[in-house]
């Protein structure tokens, strides 16, 4: 959702910053709670969003509306927008920055989780869609990136955070990032290969069902199978090759590398790293995150404010889904082929993942006598 001023779309990609922006419309406005707000307990009525909703039209027409039945002249309303964004204290502007935070990968490995938990912290402000930038909109220049994208508003205690997973395995963006915004501080999210890879294609499977085997997008069959290194889901799971590129450009220092695993299983451990990191005030605790039994896996509190609430914000219907069976045999030959790759992975990144061994695909099937004989 977005409201125009002057020819410049802001959005509105959560919660807290549509406080912020509800902040601006009753200072500017003279709106009261009964005009489509708070109650006068603090909460919102199923009117007061329909009203809310009204104001925050991606139709253009509809918000002048809206501010016309406030008889609030639409230039006297915009010149305000873009002289005087306040907070909801009234004491700083705020305003559209840069990132200074990229999630730039790996895809899926866990980047959404991130970046939604990392929402939790009240000094953070996440963009909630990928922009592609860097590797898609770069020539249309970083003020089109910061205002015409629309960077969430942001005091200057707050951090603005997005993420594309693209970018990992983009030649030529770490350099356009570094040279971009020099000071900004990289994320990057690594889960097993094979893990990683399955997940790949089942969301592809999802949107295309008619999509052809697992098989036959991993292996060529000849002779001897070999790797469909072609196949750009593969690909992608080759870390090093990818990581060497951030590496040339971007200090070590200014780079943090994450597990997907243990984001999954400890997302508080992984989450107070990365506030370190990003030397952000420590928030976020272990009771920030309630086990969703339907889902499989943690999700975060409605309310990080009020760590007593059982309420949950799980991620949508997209995660968490069902992988499909694939053969060990198949598993046990991509793993073979990732194995000694990920050993220069670790090496590169000073850490062991400890992801599977191929041989632990063909613990509980019934052909691994016949493959280990091959």
């Amino acid at each position: 959702m977005c409201w125009a001023g002057n020819g410049a779309t802001l959005a509105v990609p959560n919660d807290k910053e549509r406080d912020h922006r509800i902040s601006l419309l009753v200072n500017i406005t003279g709106l009261s709670a009964g005009d489509g707000f708070k109650n006068a307990d603090g909460n919102r009525s199923s009117n007061n969003k329909k009203y809310i909703n009204t104001i925050y039209s991606t139709d253009n027409n509809n918000f002048n509306n809206s501010i016309n039945n406030k008889n609030i002249p639409n230039n006297s309303f915009n010149n305000s927008i873009n002289n005087s964004i306040i907070n909801n204290n009234n004491t700083e502007t705020l305003t559209s920055k840069l990132p200074q935070v990229i999630i730039a990968g790996v895809k899926k490995g866990g980047t959404k989780a991130l970046l939604s938990f990392l929402d939790l912290h009240p000094h953070v402000r996440a963009f909630r869609f990928e922009s592609h930038f860097f590797d898609k909109h770069f020539n249309k220049g970083l003020e089109w990136y910061r205002l015409v994208y629309q960077m969430p508003l942001t005091s200057s205690s707050e951090l603005t955070i997005e993420k594309t997973p693209s970018y990992f395995v983009t030649p030529g963006v770490p350099r356009r990032i570094r040279e971009g915004i020099p000071n900004v501080k990289i994320i990057l999210v690594f889960k097993d290969p094979i893990t990683r890879l399955v997940s790949d294609y089942t969301q592809t499977m999802s949107k295309y069902p008619n999509i052809r085997s697992f098989y036959y997008h991993a292996f060529l069959r000849s002779k001897r199978e070999r790797n469909k290194r072609s196949w750009k889901a593969l690909d992608i799971g080759i870390y090093h090759k990818h990581l060497q590129r951030w590496l040339e450009v971007f200090d070590r220092s200014d780079m943090y590398f994450m597990s997907g695993e243990t984001l999954i299983t400890d997302p508080a451990y992984e989450l107070q790293k990365v506030e370190k990191f990003l030397n952000l005030k420590p928030f976020i605790k272990r009771e920030h995150f309630v086990f969703n039994a339907k889902k499989g896996f943690l999700c975060p509190v409605i309310n990080a404010t009020d760590i007593t609430t059982t309420r949950m914000k799980c991620l949508g219907d997209s995660k968490g889904r069902s992988h499909p069976q694939i053969h060990p045999i198949s598993l046990f030959r991509i793993s073979s082929f990732y194995h000694p790759l990920n050993l220069i992975f670790y090496q590169m990144t000073g850490i062991n993942f400890n992801w599977t061994e191929p041989s632990n695909y063909l613990q509980h099937s019934t052909a691994s006598k016949l493959i280990l004989q091959n």
